[in-house]
């Protein structure tokens, strides 16, 4: 099985264009960099939002908030804001309830175990059920909109204004490729407009001036939008990793000290102890299944900043990801929330190039370090269990520590 077959689950849904040959996979998103968020901007409850100052607009209890290692409060920032509803009605949460997760980094422990972490949030909303609806108004609205489609022709109702004469028809008796429809070319017109328009309202926005942040409090804020994920073979690949075997001549280090000749020896069944011990961890990363498939995944995204998946990728091979998948059946390696009978199940990852977005404006160097992590994994409670045991009235709001796992880039 490929790399990517092995994202691809049973249940998702493929659309493959046969000109360019490009597959989407309707189960798995990803998250791409919108724009930075600008001084006029307004912020929706829908939005995604990478970075920025506004962990105070959450009424996140300060007990949540607090760094678990250096109980400090203020070097808490946020990594990334999310909202995402749940798609598995509860007892605790509906589908119609407002739900985010914050993602939240302590800046004063840095790259450490247990200083990222992640928050769930549900704000309750007023529910209401499909069923509740007249079934004879519902057909009344269903034949509404069958008989405002004038290019239907499974309606017998319907008059196509092109039926009688189609101008854009091949007069070439030989030719096999079918012609464009009028209604084709409208909707292709319509597209391109609204493509152009967005191109030139995205023009303008870029030219309004950056939302102001205290960069020693929050990162760099940017709004993020998401999409299926797509495969395209066309693109072309930094780092081909495909074989079993490495090409060393595409490998460039900036550590003078590290040899390649030496981490060719140890390819040859050299023994470890006369290798340098960075030279074992560089070869180590370049033969880890793990990194290499997370690389061949990422490689046809690779400016994506998150990933909504079935399952995850993983940027190494640690303890924690050999018990997933020996355990992955009842999820033992994943503790379960507090109170909770039910499992925590995989639901988003922060990739890498997220890390050059927030740090964009900072001065990163020997003395200040930026983040180190390979990716932030993040599982949730599959029923999204509440402390209070029960779903609450409208415009309540519950609060809630996830499981995060942080493969370090180390």
């Amino acid at each position: 099985m490929s790399d990517i077959e092995s994202v691809i689950t049973k249940n998702s849904e493929l659309f493959s264009d046969n000109e360019s040959q490009v597959i989407t996979n309707s189960v798995s998103q990803i998250g791409l960099i919108d724009c930075k968020i600008k001084e006029d901007d307004v912020i929706e409850i829908e939005d995604i939002i990478l970075g920025g100052d506004f962990l105070s607009e959450s009424n996140i209890p300060e007990a949540l908030l607090r760094c678990p290692l250096c109980q400090k409060i203020d070097s808490i920032r946020l990594i990334l804001k999310i909202f995402n509803p749940t798609q598995k009605d509860s007892q605790y949460c509906l589908n119609s309830d407002d739900r985010w997760l914050y993602i939240l980094q302590c800046a004063s422990c840095l790259n450490k175990d247990g200083s990222i972490r992640c928050i769930r949030h549900i704000k309750y909303n007023d529910s209401f059920d499909l069923n509740d609806i007249e079934t004879d108004v519902a057909k009344d609205v269903l034949n509404m909109n069958i008989q405002s489609n004038p290019f239907d022709l499974t309606n017998s109702s319907a008059t196509n204004p092109f039926a009688a004469a189609n101008p854009f028809a091949s007069s070439n008796p030989f030719e096999s490729k079918p012609a464009v429809t009028p209604s084709a070319q409208l909707e292709n017109t319509k597209v391109n407009n609204e493509k152009m328009l967005e191109n030139q309202k995205k023009q303008k926005h870029d030219l309004k001036k950056d939302l102001n942040v205290n960069l020693d409090k929050a990162y760099t804020p940017y709004f993020i939008y998401l999409e299926d994920e797509k495969f395209n073979p066309n693109v072309k690949k930094a780092n081909e990793m495909k074989s079993s075997k490495i090409n060393y001549d595409n490998i460039q280090i900036d550590d003078p000290s590290i040899d390649l000749k030496d981490i060719q020896k140890k390819s040859s069944d050299v023994k470890e102890q006369e290798l340098d011990p960075m030279v074992n961890k560089l070869t180590t990363s370049l033969t880890d299944p793990q990194f290499n498939k997370f690389i061949n995944i990422i490689e046809y995204n690779s400016d994506q900043i998150l990933r909504l998946s079935p399952a995850p990728i993983f940027f190494k091979t640690d303890e924690f990801v050999k018990t997933y998948y020996q355990k992955k059946k009842n999820n033992h390696n994943i503790p379960k929330l507090k109170g909770s009978s039910s499992p925590r199940t995989f639901e988003l990852q922060l990739m890498p190039y997220a890390i050059s977005k927030l740090e964009s404006n900072l001065e990163i160097d020997l003395k200040n370090r930026g983040m180190e992590w390979g990716t932030i994994l993040v599982f949730t409670d599959s029923d999204n269990y509440v402390p209070s045991g029960k779903r609450g009235e409208r415009g309540h709001e519950e609060f809630v520590e996830e499981f995060v796992h942080v493969q370090w880039d180390d």
